[in-house]
């Protein structure tokens, strides 16, 4: 995987097509915002559902950005045209992430509810014991979440060339895909850090720009990486 030709790629086609990344990048999250206020009772079922067709909406349509340098609005929608394998995909990412994140949430909650304890007590050390505990627990959950979202991120991609497969099975292959590339994944996601902090210091403005670039390069990561296998 070549990161900086990627990158390079990616930032080029974005500055050439800014507007239409804008576009793509906006409208999604403008009809989850309208669905959650017109149908705020169904919040939680609303955010999963219109969440998946996001998340599929945004592989396929920055996938095309990459390859083709062109954008095109309709790519959003292939979650609402496949709905049945985009929604059971998103259950099966959403129960190996729950079973991945059980066992440090159940002990970062005890931490909590035994640190709250311990200051109680006014014991320091034992105030001081249960808060690495709980520290731990909580880095814990953050790095097991990054990584479940590197081994589960090609998953949509995969769905959408292969429609064949079953989401279980997409979900299998992503993970093939990302043996031995932890590390690269890594290290691309922290080439960005630059543009997360100038999007901090303007205030969101520079993510307009920033994200975009983030997705079609990640897209351009899987096309490398399918290649290669």
């Amino acid at each position: 995987m070549n990161r900086k030709s990627i990158k390079l790629q990616a930032r080029t086609t974005v500055q050439n097509n800014w507007l239409m990344g804008i576009a793509l990048l906006l409208l999604p999250i403008a009809v989850q915002a309208v669905a959650t206020m017109l149908l705020g009772w169904f919040f939680g079922i609303i955010t999963f559902v219109v969440g998946a067709f996001i998340v599929i909406g945004y592989s396929n349509a920055f996938l095309h950005l990459y390859r083709k340098g062109e954008g095109r609005l309709e790519d959003l929608l292939y979650g609402v045209h496949h709905w049945q394998p985009t929604l059971i995909l998103a259950l099966w990412k959403f129960l190996f992430e729950i079973l991945w994140l059980v066992a440090p949430m159940i002990v970062l909650v005890i931490g909590g509810l035994f640190l709250t304890g311990a200051i109680a007590s006014g014991s320091t050390i034992l105030t001081i014991l249960v808060g690495l505990i709980t520290l731990v627990a909580a880095i814990s959950v953050s790095v097991i979440g990054f990584f479940i979202k590197l081994r589960y991120g090609f998953a949509e991609y995969i769905l959408i060339e292969n429609p064949t497969l079953n989401p279980k099975e997409c979900i299998e292959e992503s993970k093939r895909l990302m043996q031995g590339r932890y590390v690269e994944l890594v290290v691309f996601y922290f080439s960005f850090f630059g543009w997360f902090l100038l999007s901090t210091v303007t205030f969101g403005l520079a993510s307009l720009f920033t994200i975009p670039y983030l997705l079609t390069a990640y897209a351009g990561v899987y096309d490398s990486l399918k290649n290669q296998k």
